[in-house]
């Protein structure tokens, strides 16, 4: 039987998801990025949450683990089981996002960027952890060698956090990038980043997200997905570069020069100290601007995460 806590993490998962939904698909980007699509920016409402639970949870698995090798009780396995759970699907879902986001932002998929190699450390070991504990049958053998390993996988978590500072890295430093994409992007990342660490805190203590609710979840994050996948449909073109003749936006394209009324053209500001605000995006043969594909991806994997939580939490001890 459901209770108060379950609730409680459904109507946190149906919230996460539908605000990463309507961020994806009308949130705010910033008007100029370093290279490639600012659209793709919109992918940070997903991507930074679950990165940062991510981390949270190895901690978390980290400390429990801690506190049962020194007490032996089961309760205490139980929250580092949860919480190192938490940190596989989680870090996994950090890399597989942030790979996709990088596509165009870092102008490549994989780049053995530090803080991009150290997420895929880090989402290997938690996955070596299921097997660990897996590999034992007896029970108490099992959940000590698999409390050991947990404090040992923590290893990788400082290592993400410091990579992108001390090696040579297109990922900015841990706290350094947010409050520059300006307020409005801060303040709708504080709300998601609110929702995926409460409903983290709840199924670490054990709430559940049924089943139909973690189904539901994922419909609505596939369902913003088909949204912008169905812009894929037609011809899709790189803008290289803009400018404005009377009021008729021009735009040079890898599909050839476009002119578009500029009441069709759907980006404002169009131009930042002289700089065209069009440039880097992908646009449709009418002008229309088409949200790059990877923040459609960040949101199947914030309905994936869901799903993947309520899944792990049926299967304990």
């Amino acid at each position: 039987m459901a209770s108060l806590k379950d609730y409680t993490a459904s109507a946190l998962a149906l919230a996460f998801v539908s605000l990463s939904g309507w961020a994806a698909l009308a949130g705010p980007f910033p008007a100029l990025v370093p290279l490639g699509d600012s659209t793709a920016y919109r992918s940070i409402y997903v991507h930074v949450p679950l990165s940062t639970a991510a981390l949270l949870s190895g901690l978390l698995a980290f400390l429990f683990g801690l506190i049962y090798l020194g007490k032996k009780k089961a309760r205490y396995f139980a929250l580092l089981d949860r919480s190192a759970k938490a940190a596989a699907a989680l870090s996994w879902a950090s890399f597989v996002g942030g790979t996709a986001w990088a596509a165009t932002s870092w102008g490549s998929a994989f780049s053995g960027d530090p803080r991009q190699l150290s997420v895929l450390a880090m989402a290997v070991l938690y996955s070596i952890y299921l097997v660990v504990k897996r590999s034992v049958e007896d029970p108490d053998r099992s959940m000590s060698i698999s409390a050991f390993y947990a404090t040992v996988a923590f290893a990788s978590v400082p290592v993400v956090l410091i990579a992108p500072s001390i090696f040579p890295a297109l990922h900015p430093a841990t706290g350094t990038a947010v409050e520059a994409l300006g307020e409005p992007i801060a303040r709708l990342l504080d709300v998601s980043m609110a929702l995926a660490l409460s409903l983290l805190a709840l199924y670490i203590a054990g709430a559940r997200v049924p089943k139909p609710i973690a189904y539901l979840s994922l419909a609505i994050a596939a369902s913003v997905a088909a949204v912008i996948g169905a812009q894929y449909l037609q011809p899709v073109y790189v803008v290289y570069g803009a400018s404005l003749a009377g009021n008729v936006v021009v735009m040079n394209t890898s599909g050839g020069v476009l002119s578009v009324p500029l009441s069709r053209v759907d980006l404002r500001p169009l131009f930042v100290n002289g700089t065209s605000t069009l440039v880097g995006h992908l646009v449709a043969p009418n002008g229309a601007i088409v949200v790059h594909w990877s923040v459609a991806v960040n949101v199947l994997i914030a309905g994936a995460a869901i799903l993947a939580l309520s899944v792990s939490g049926r299967h304990e001890l």
